[in-house]
């Protein structure tokens, strides 16, 4: 009885929250898809075990495939996943 009565609160604690909004600064051409997906989850506030976050987008003709993982064991570790734009260019 006490496991069915824990049940929503498992809900609460480990289920996330995703969205995606096509439209709002995303470009797309070529007859391809845009679209911005966000995920927001985890273990309520504090985590004090094993928490993995995973993201995949993959939308229409033309679209690429990203996937973002993140894996923590413990508390008190930050996972930065933001893009790091890198720019090539001949030196000589």
């Amino acid at each position: 009885m006490a496991a069915a009565a824990s049940l929503p609160l498992a809900v609460a604690l480990f289920g996330g929250v995703a969205h995606a909004d096509n439209g709002a600064g995303a470009f797309a051409n070529d007859d391809s898809h845009s679209a911005i997906v966000g995920q927001l989850g985890g273990v309520g506030d504090d985590n004090f075990g094993n928490n993995a976050q995973t993201q995949q987008v993959n939308n229409g003709d033309g679209g690429y495939n990203e996937s973002n993982t993140a894996n923590v064991q413990g508390f008190g570790n930050v996972v930065d996943q933001s893009d790091t734009v890198i720019a090539f260019t001949n030196i000589w």
